[in-house]
């Protein structure tokens, strides 16, 4: 991650709490970051519904602060050293650090571009052009 500390996550999930939740929580312990994530709350012109509950998570995976599902705001205070006890409440200390640990050479061969085995119901491509179509650009239009 580039030596950042906080990583912004804002989106507009659809999918369930639970799924919101567990990705934030992951990521941020995954990457040792805190993980500031903001969601859509509300309908849009679709009729889709957001679901809010937005929520700040520290580099250990323990939420600091989450909203509702209304539109508001959240704060929570940033501690500056945050792994130094394995968890809230702990005398242990934290005397590992797994983004140290990784064997990165074991990744070698497996750190590939990637496909789901499962299709979803329409893929884009990273630049968020649906595959089968071609992205007409300014100077191609008549």
């Amino acid at each position: 991650m580039q030596e950042a500390e906080v990583i912004a996550r804002p989106s507009a999930l659809l999918r369930s709490f639970e799924f919101c939740e567990l990705t934030n929580r992951a990521r941020a312990y995954d990457n040792h970051v805190y993980m500031i994530a903001c969601n859509g709350v509300g309908p849009d012109a679709g009729g889709n519904y957001y679901f809010g509950h937005s929520m700040i998570v520290d580099p250990i995976a323990h939420k600091l602060a989450q909203a509702r599902g209304t539109e508001e705001v959240i704060s929570a205070t940033l501690d500056p050293d945050p792994i130094k006890r394995i968890t809230y409440g702990a005398a242990s200390p934290m005397i590992f650090d797994h983004l140290q640990d990784r064997n990165l050479a074991a990744y070698r061969d497996i750190l590939k571009p990637g496909r789901s085995r499962f299709e979803p119901a329409r893929r884009v491509d990273q630049a968020g052009v649906p595959a089968g179509t071609a992205e007409v650009k300014p100077d191609q239009r008549e």
